[in-house]
């Protein structure tokens, strides 16, 4: 004979739900016992409906169950799914990698080449300023001496 957990022997998700009007003491007793057992379950309200397949139909806070577990399940799909266009996306980037690495790696050549000529310019500018004032000195000393003669 199938029996099923109750809350009170650790998970209430197989705990028949109750029907709509019904008081709940159906509910109440099965919340009692370690296990309800589904062939000795009886209606005991007019309420409480059967299902074509003999499974009694009742209405109570479990009825989100079924719920729940819909909505769990789509959620997982949806993680499946995401996790197989994560996948995609690997695969698609590990194709186009080659490609994309041998141009970032002659950009980052052409870079380190404008970098070093950057520099050893910014280097001769700084010897063409030094080379200016010294030449600029030499003139003003000129100029002085020759208008000193003057």
């Amino acid at each position: 004979m199938p029996t099923l957990e109750t809350p009170n022997s650790g998970t209430d998700t197989n705990l028949p739900p109750m029907a709509s009007g019904g008081d709940g003491s159906t509910h109440e007793k099965a919340k009692d016992a370690q296990t309800y057992d589904v062939e000795d379950s009886k209606p005991e309200h007019e309420s409480d409906k059967e299902a074509p397949d003999g499974v009694r139909k009742e209405e109570s806070p479990m009825d989100e169950l079924p719920e729940a577990t819909q909505r769990e399940a789509e959620l997982q799909r949806q993680i499946d799914g995401l996790q197989s266009q994560v996948t995609e996306l690997h695969k698609t980037r590990a194709e186009t990698n080659p490609e994309l690495s041998s141009e970032f790696k002659s950009l980052k050549e052409k870079l380190n080449k404008h970098s070093k000529q950057l520099e050893q310019s910014a280097e001769k500018l700084s010897q063409l300023e030094s080379e200016n004032l010294t030449l600029r000195d030499e003139n003003q000393a000129l100029n002085m001496t020759s208008n000193k003669k003057c």
